[in-house]
């Protein structure tokens, strides 16, 4: 979380200091920056403790959620350098909530 604050910190006072695009550009990257970071710090307040990975890994809903904004991204960026990634992000998105569904499935009646 200390990279996402200095990345919050540093382009934040690019985007005053560089000219015109560039300075726009980083601007946006540093809101980007703050909202991973706020993101960050929602998750390991609500999810305190040893257990954090294992509960973020039983959570189809977040899963589920990285698969379809992998798939988006993936759709945006077609025949880019970045579609492997985007495809990789989505298969990982894929796997992630099949596997938080079948460790939160319920034992037959």
């Amino acid at each position: 979380m200390r990279g996402l604050a200095a990345a919050v910190v540093v382009l934040g006072l690019a985007a005053f200091v560089l000219p015109d695009g560039v300075g726009v550009s980083s601007g946006l990257l540093a809101a980007v920056a703050a909202l991973l970071l706020v993101a960050a710090l929602v998750v390991f307040a609500a999810v305190p403790g040893p257990g954090t990975a294992g509960v973020l890994l039983r959570s189809p809903s977040l899963g589920g959620a990285v698969a379809v904004v992998g798939s988006m991204l993936l759709l945006s960026t077609w025949d880019q350098p970045t579609t492997r990634l985007w495809a990789a992000v989505t298969a990982a998105g894929v796997v992630w909530t099949g596997v938080a569904l079948w460790l939160t499935r319920r034992r037959g009646d």
